[in-house]
């Protein structure tokens, strides 16, 4: 063996190791491209802002209502139209906003009042079946919403707890 044959198994061996991390390095970027639309989505939903794909999202209205922040989002989809009110209250959560509630098509929510001085209601764009043009908002100790309530055109549904009593 010569001299000359060492090197070259050297500079073939820096090709493998390049093309290696090239490869590498492009998987990598394969899959944070194909998480970061999901990844997307949850932070859209955990921040006041949910987007999903083929929808158009709208802030209807965004105000600080006494210690309470909140922010009504509709989603066009097609023919469907979903209704988000995300809250915050205080400064405890720091970014995060969660959903006190969530209506598929009716009833529209267009802002939140202060009812009193510790408590909050969901103004509608038009009265429920009984009546009411307002839902309540009720907190926990923490500034956190109890329960997420849901509508589906126009039929309450069960609320989801999120908070504790």
């Amino acid at each position: 063996m010569s001299e000359t044959e060492s090197p070259r198994r050297f500079r073939v061996g820096y090709w493998i190791a390049g093309a290696a991390s090239v490869g590498v390095a492009a998987l990598l970027v394969f899959g944070a491209i194909k998480l970061a639309k999901p990844a997307r989505i949850i932070y859209g939903f955990a921040t006041g802002a949910p987007s999903m794909p083929g929808c158009r999202t709208t802030v209807a209205s965004e105000a600080t209502v006494g210690p309470l922040w909140y922010r009504v989002v509709n989603l066009a989809c097609g023919r469907e139209s979903m209704h988000m009110v995300y809250v915050r209250r205080g400064s405890g959560l720091g970014w995060i906003a969660l959903p006190a509630l969530m209506s598929v098509g009716d009833p529209v929510p267009v802002s939140v009042r202060q009812a009193s001085a510790e408590t909050f209601e969901v103004v509608l764009s038009k009265p429920l079946a009984d009546g009411r043009t307002a839902v309540p908002l009720a907190f926990d100790r923490n500034g956190i919403p109890k329960e997420m309530q849901s509508f589906d055109h126009g039929r309450q549904k069960p609320s989801v707890p999120l908070g504790r009593g």
